[in-house]
C-alpha cells in the first residue's frame, strides 16, 4: 500500500460501549456490586489520557523507560525483518511517544509507513495524531477512536493484503487476567493472515517495592489518575463524589502476580449520582476496585502465546530485565 498525502480525519466507531448511556450503566452495575468496581477503560477520557502521559515520565514508573530502551535497540531489526508495505496498527496508542521510535525505523527503511492508532479518547487521539504527522514526514496516519476489537475489525475488514504489525505496548495487556488476555489474543489470531505479527509489551514479575513504588509515586500523579474516575462521574453523570473523602491505594498481590488498584473511602458516607437517580453507600475503608496490572515471567509468556494460537518468535528485555517486548506470530 503506497503512501498518499492525506488530511488527518478521525474515524470514530460508535458501535462499541463508549456512549454515555453505557458509561452510566457500567457505573450503576459496578457500584451496586458487593465488591464495588469501575471498569478501567473509563480512565481514558481526555483528562485521564493526559494524566497518564505524565505518569509515563515519573521516576518511579520504570515501564516507559525500559520499553523505550528495548525499542531503541531493536526497532531497526524489526523494520528490516518486515515487508516494505507492512501496516502498523497500535492498540491504546496514547501520544505514540515510544511508537515514534519504531515509526522512525520504518520510514528510514522504506520512506513511508502507514499507521493506524486505535484509542478510546477521540479528542486526545486526534491531537496526538496531528502533532505526530507534523513531525514525521513519510507518516500516513489514520486514527481510529474505538475499543480495540472494533478498531481491528474495521481495519481487517478492508480486504487489504498488506502485512500487519499490531503493537500493544505499555503493559496494557496486564489489565486483563489470564482468561481475558488469552481470549482477546485468540480473537486477534482468528483475523490474522500468515505473515501478520503482534508486538506485546509485558511488565515482568519483580520485587514488591519496585512494583508498588511504580503505582504509588511520590508526586501522587497516579492518585490523581485514579481519582479522575470519580471526577468523570461527577461531570458526566451529575455525581456528588467529594474526592477528598477517597484515597488512592495500589498493592501487589504476589500470589496472583498483579498490582491491584483501589479507591478507598475515608469515611462512612452516601454518594448520590444524579444521572442514575441513586445513592451509593460506603463504609469507612470500603474500596472501589479500579484496575489490575498483571505481571509475567518467561514461562507465563510462552504459555500465553501457545494458549492463544501464536508462536513466540522474539523476547527482548531492557538492560535491567525489568520489562519485556514479545513478538508473536500466527502458527
Amino acid at each position: 500500500m503506497e503512501m498518499t498525502k492525506n488530511k488527518i480525519e478521525l474515524i470514530s466507531l460508535k458501535s462499541d460501549n463508549l456512549k454515555s448511556e453505557h458509561f452510566a450503566n457500567d457505573i450503576l452495575d459496578g457500584l451496586s456490586k458487593k465488591q464495588k468496581t469501575i471498569p478501567s477503560i473509563y480512565f481514558y477520557d481526555k483528562k485521564g489520557s493526559e494524566i497518564f502521559e505524565n505518569i509515563c515520565y515519573l521516576d518511579e514508573y520504570y515501564q516507559t523507560r525500559a520499553e523505550a530502551q528495548i525499542l531503541e535497540k531493536f526497532s531497526e531489526k524489526i523494520a528490516t525483518n518486515s515487508s516494505k508495505d507492512t501496516d502498523i496498527i497500535e492498540l491504546g496508542s496514547g501520544s505514540s511517544v515510544k511508537t515514534r521510535i519504531l515509526l522512525d525505523a520504518y520510514i528510514l527503511k522504506n520512506g513511508y509507513v502507514n499507521y493506524f492508532p486505535i484509542d478510546i479518547s477521540g479528542k486526545f487521539l486526534l491531537e496526538s495524531s496531528q502533532l505526530l504527522s507534523e513531525s514525521l514526514p513519510g507518516l500516513n496516519i489514520n486514527p481510529i477512536a474505538a475499543r480495540y476489537n472494533a478498531g481491528l475489525e474495521y481495519i481487517f475488514s478492508k480486504n487489504d493484503k498488506s502485512p500487519k504489525l499490531v503493537l500493544w505496548l505499555g503493559s496494557s495487556i496486564g489489565n486483563l487476567n489470564k482468561d481475558e488476555s488469552t481470549s482477546f489474543l485468540r480473537n486477534i489470531n482468528s483475523i490474522f493472515k500468515e505473515n501478520d505479527r503482534i508486538l506485546i509489551g509485558m511488565d515482568l514479575k519483580k520485587d514488591r517495592q519496585t512494583l508498588e513504588n511504580a503505582y504509588n509515586d511520590s508526586l501522587n500523579i497516579t492518585a490523581e489518575f485514579n481519582l479522575n474516575l470519580l471526577s468523570r462521574i461527577n461531570s458526566e453523570l451529575s455525581g456528588q463524589f467529594d474526592l477528598s473523602n477517597f484515597k488512592h491505594r495500589a498493592v501487589y498481590n504476589e500470589e496472583k502476580g498483579k498490582i491491584e488498584m483501589h479507591l478507598v473511602s475515608l469515611t462512612k458516607q452516601d454518594v448520590f449520582i444524579g444521572a442514575l437517580n441513586k445513592s451509593f453507600h460506603f463504609e469507612k475503608d470500603e474500596y472501589i476496585h479500579t484496575e489490575n496490572s498483571y505481571k509475567y515471567n518467561f514461562e507465563d509468556i510462552l504459555n500465553l502465546a501457545k494458549d492463544s494460537g501464536f508462536k513466540l518468535t522474539n523476547h527482548w528485555l531492557d538492560d535491567k530485565n525489568l520489562f519485556s517486548l514479545n513478538e508473536f506470530i500466527k502458527k
